[in-house]
């Protein structure tokens, strides 16, 4: 049996917990592949919350509380790093882990800027090192049933592809989104909805549908400002806003498909998005709400419900490779994968390039807005094509 895989959790604000919840899924159901060694955080009250809340469900040694993440290496006390901190700092963390002969996974958006993501999963490959990305949109039943029906050649081959809504989880018209002011300064957070929202639909557009091999995109600033208000509506908090609100395209797709993409937390009245959510329509039907509960439906008007058809005739062993255990928390198994690649030396569903490469696209989506032209992928990936990311770059040495 493989030696428990320690892990440090570098960044405990908010997601981390929902890291935590995945942790303690895996336990409650038997995988006793790991444990959580350390927790890393400038503000060292919120690292001992996250050391206490394991040792609540791992007991054990009680995992050291670290404010420093460069002492945390160095004392040797974890195999693979947790990273959960704001995207400004996702490079920095992962590659000073993997430099010193530690895996690291790293939580959405990959990095701060393209460049930065392909330096970190370029030194994961120098070092020999599992670099992951902790994208759990992929990991969901509908997703992966879609995959499946994809595969299965339902819908026939692929022509086109609609994605997109806008106002997302209430923070319009002008909602410090997630309560996080951070979000709303480039220099901290790279983009506004096209990155921070796009990584996960990006993750999921190509996984279902195949590499985007150009995009023709605007991105708009629709507030210069976000604001948090108290109970009374009175507000309380104001803050300057300098990355995009909302972001559209139109993207071409390696495989000669196209597709028409939108995102974005801002917008007036009320949230709106494509009335069948995440679809894509094939030469023989097409598949809607891909992401969702995903429905086929055929030229002859058959419906399929494809959850439903996954659980009657998928093997078994497909089952359990997606599913381990029958677990469905997309948090639970995006971390198991990264583990099990860990202990088994192979590269993970949601290897390092994937977190990059939805980066791209997103990124994509800002130059070209940025030189008001169309932009090939393979040009923001070798940074060729390079205007809005710029000054990011130049901020952090890249």
């Amino acid at each position: 049996m493989a030696e428990k895989v320690r892990i440090a959790i570098a960044g405990c604000g908010g997601i981390s917990h929902a890291h935590l919840r995945g942790y303690k899924i895996l336990q409650e159901n038997g995988i006793d592949t790991f444990r959580i060694t350390a927790a890393c955080d400038v503000e060292e009250s919120r690292a001992q919350r996250v050391a206490d809340v394991a040792y609540e469900f791992q007991g054990g040694d009680k995992p050291k509380v670290y404010t420093d993440f460069e002492e945390l290496v160095n004392d040797k006390v974890a195999d693979a790093a947790d990273i959960c901190s704001s995207v400004s700092s996702h490079h920095t963390l992962a590659l000073a882990a993997l430099e010193n002969g530690m895996h690291a996974t790293i939580e959405k958006p990959f990095t701060i800027t393209a460049k930065a993501g392909l330096k970190v999963v370029q030194t994961a490959e120098k070092r020999g090192k599992v670099i992951a990305i902790s994208e759990n949109a992929r990991f969901g039943r509908g997703v992966r049933s879609s995959r499946w029906a994809l595969d299965q050649d339902y819908i026939g081959e692929q022509e086109m592809m609609v994605f997109g809504e806008t106002g997302a989880q209430g923070w319009y018209p002008d909602k410090i989104v997630a309560g996080t002011p951070w979000r709303h300064d480039k220099m901290i957070a790279g983009a506004g909805a096209v990155l921070d929202l796009g990584s996960h639909s990006f993750d999921v557009i190509r996984y279902l549908c195949g590499e985007v091999e150009e995009v023709y995109g605007a991105t708009k600033v629709l507030l210069p400002f976000r604001t948090r208000k108290n109970e009374a509506g009175e507000i309380v908090q104001k803050v300057p806003s300098n990355v995009d609100d909302v972001a559209f395209a139109i993207l071409k797709f390696k495989s000669g498909a196209i597709g028409m993409f939108g995102t974005g937390w801002g917008g007036h009245g009320e949230a709106t998005g494509f009335r069948d959510g995440f679809t894509i329509q094939g030469s023989k039907g097409s598949l809607k709400n891909a992401s969702g509960n995903p429905e086929i439906v055929l030229d002859d008007g058959t419906r399929i419900n494809i959850q439903e058809r996954f659980n009657q005739n998928a093997s078994v062993e497909l089952k359990e490779k997606l599913f381990p255990k029958g677990m469905s928390d997309t948090f639970a198994l995006e971390l198991n994968e990264f583990i099990r690649a860990i202990q088994a030396g192979d590269k993970p569903d949601n290897h390092g390039w994937e977190g990059l490469n939805d980066i791209v696209v997103s990124y994509a989506i800002t130059e070209s807005s940025w030189f008001n032209q169309p932009v090939k992928i393979e040009d923001i990936l070798s940074g060729k094509v390079e205007g809005y990311q710029k000054e990011l770059n130049e901020r952090y040495g890249l």
